[in-house]
């Protein structure tokens, strides 16, 4: 004895048709209600037009911010890679500036240029900035200590780092400037 799927009662194992709610016991329980057969619920479909609009608007809510995010952000990167290139100009400006100094203390006079301060012990520049940087002194008394860029640089050729001595600031490649207020 089993259940009827329908009606609960208590019909034959073999029984094909429900005695009381007189239902086939052959078809889908799920698409037949006392013994008619129903339609499957089908969902409804979605037109092409509908689907491409619903695609286009996440493209845009995503596609958009991405596209802002990257115009504030790229310029900002930018001027990070290029401060980070000048840094071994800088504090090799720094040395140099510091051995000009103890070079006017023994001698009374200024060095011509940066490679008379290393031949004569006052100043050691690594090799790899060498590559990358030309370093010269400016004025005599000198004024300035300049790094041009080399070829071998990443940034390239050509750029320049200045340091004032009289306002005691650097400027040029990778560094802020006023008008830019960075």
């Amino acid at each position: 004895m089993k259940p009827c799927p329908f009606c609960a009662k208590e019909i034959q194992d073999s029984s094909t048709i429900c005695e009381y709610c007189n239902t086939s016991l052959t078809e889908d329980p799920k698409e037949t209600v006392l013994g008619s057969t129903l339609v499957p619920p089908t969902k409804p479909k979605m037109s092409t037009g509908i689907k491409v609009l619903i695609g286009v608007a996440i493209l845009f809510a995503v596609a958009v911010p991405l596209a802002i995010i990257a115009a504030i952000s790229v310029p900002i990167y930018i001027e990070y890679v290029k401060g980070s290139r000048s840094n071994d100009a800088q504090v090799t400006i720094g040395t140099v500036f510091n051995a000009v100094k103890m070079y006017r203390q023994d001698r009374g006079a200024d060095p011509g240029s940066v490679e008379e301060l290393e031949q004569l012990g006052y100043l050691t520049v690594d090799e790899l900035t060498k590559k990358q940087w030309k370093f010269t002194l400016i004025g005599n008394p000198v004024q300035a200590i300049e790094a041009v860029s080399t070829a071998e640089m990443k940034g390239g050729a050509g750029h320049q780092v200045k340091y004032d001595f009289q306002t005691g600031r650097f400027t040029g490649y990778g560094l802020a400037t006023e008008e830019s207020g960075q």
